[in-house]
């Protein structure tokens, strides 16, 4: 009898196979949803990503261009030029040969998909282009002119500036496109 209760006694404190896979399954569970969580998590902050990023590439190439055309010089000799798909402008650029007089341009590449500046002399001689913005799937320049109150597509000029002008960018990556569009206040002081 002796042997008997020590043998049923040391069964009473083991674990019976139905409860090891009760346990197992419950954290099989937990695991799960804890994985399901952290699997969902990842892919907003992904999403979340990738929608700033568009966005914050555009918003400071956007005001570049803004602190640019806010800038811009009335210089008779070489003219507002504003078109649909680009625009230039007199303004102060460096050069090789120092700080002086010239002309700013920003146009769209359709076949890199970008938005370039390209900075050159007052004489038109190429000068020094960068890409300011990838991923650009349309640009348009509108030009606003008070003596007419109407926004054109083209803005050609020699001795007016426009008094706004019109930007709107198409962006794209993969599947998701953004479309930003921006105004921007030419100052009247200097113009003519």
């Amino acid at each position: 009898m002796l042997y008997g209760n020590k043998r049923s006694s040391s069964c009473r404190n083991a674990f019976t196979l139905i409860e090891l896979l009760i346990v197992v399954s419950i954290m099989s569970i937990v695991i799960g949803v804890i994985g399901a969580c952290l699997s969902g998590g990842i892919r907003v902050w992904d999403s979340a990503r990738v929608f700033n990023d568009l966005e914050a590439d555009a918003f400071i190439a956007l005001n570049i261009m803004e602190k640019d055309i806010r800038n811009s010089l009335s210089v008779y000799a070489i003219g507002f030029d504003g078109k649909e798909s680009s625009v230039a402008f007199p303004a102060y650029i460096d050069s090789e040969d120092g700080r002086g007089i010239g002309r700013v341009n920003y146009e769209f590449d359709q076949v890199k998909h970008a938005l370039l500046r390209v900075e050159s002399s007052w004489q038109g001689r190429d000068g020094r282009s960068e890409l300011l913005l990838e991923n650009v799937k349309d640009l348009s320049f509108t030009y606003y002119q008070v003596s007419t109150s109407a926004w054109n597509s083209v803005g050609e000029t020699v001795t007016n500036f426009p008094d706004k002008v019109g930007v709107k960018l198409l962006l794209g990556r993969g599947e998701r496109e953004v479309e930003i569009e921006r105004s921007v206040l030419l100052p009247l002081q200097g113009r003519w």
